[in-house]
């Protein structure tokens, strides 16, 4: 299955548009990622959810077999995940169109040697960065950060760049319902790809629907701080250091 995997290397590492003719009708993948996190009434809200713009649909609570069932049958073909309260019960997962998971650090080792699914690991801001370190080679495609979005100041880019950076893994979280352009770059540049829309807030399609607009007209990615071509890669402490020994030895 594997679908939130394509699209997060999608966005992360976007192709060049084709030579010719074609590369005027090709639309480049968008750079962000719009998931919905149902909490409740599955099927209806994945409905909505999709209906209004968003590429991912997240199950949370406590849906049974049959919810799991038919939320990911009204996703479309769109990736259908769940945040995993019993991870000894994962291996049917896929059997009911789920295509991945999110765990957090409690869950058994084992959990990540299933087959067939994608996983997403749970972190909290004050992992840290020895921890942080241990998570690039973790099977994981991405970190969750659930906590609430709060004001996106400078110090908050610098603690989101910390978890990107060592982690090297992007970042789902959730960007509040007033999240402007700028904010979305902001994240963007700290390594956030996937935003997080709670389904149970009040106004949540019309601000899904908003969010998928900003996204969509947001300028192409940098490929890194100082916005030179090439291979797009998450930020890292260290490579501002290494640029400056390259350039000393030219």
């Amino acid at each position: 299955m594997a679908k939130l995997a394509d699209l997060i290397q999608r966005a992360t590492r976007p192709k060049s548009a084709p030579l010719g003719f074609a590369s005027a009708r090709s639309k480049a993948a968008p750079s962000m990622i719009i998931v919905a996190r149902i909490g409740e009434g599955w099927k209806a809200a994945a409905g909505d959810a999709i209906a209004a713009g968003a590429s991912v649909i997240l199950l949370s609570g406590s849906p049974d077999d049959a919810d799991i069932k038919a939320a990911a049958e009204v996703a479309a073909g769109n990736p259908c995940g769940l945040i995993a309260n019993d991870a000894a019960k994962l291996d049917a997962l896929s059997e009911h169109g789920i295509d991945f998971v999110v765990l957090d650090s409690a869950a058994p080792a084992s959990a990540l040697q299933t087959e067939d699914l994608t996983f997403l690991l749970k972190v909290d801001e004050d992992i840290s960065d020895i921890q942080l370190r241990t998570v690039e080679p973790l099977p994981v495609d991405a970190l969750v950060l659930d906590t609430p979005p709060g004001a996106f100041t400078i110090g908050r880019q610098m603690e989101l760049q910390r978890i990107t950076g060592l982690g090297r893994k992007p970042l789902l979280m959730s960007p509040g319902a007033n999240a402007s352009r700028e904010d979305l770059l902001s994240l963007r540049d700290s390594g956030v790809m996937l935003l997080a829309v709670d389904m149970s807030a009040s106004g949540a399609a019309k601000t899904l629907a908003q969010l998928k607009e900003l996204v969509e007209a947001l300028p192409p990615r940098r490929s890194g701080p100082r916005g030179e071509k090439g291979e797009v890669t998450l930020p890292t402490p260290s490579q501002s250091h290494e640029e400056h020994d390259h350039d000393d030895e030219e």
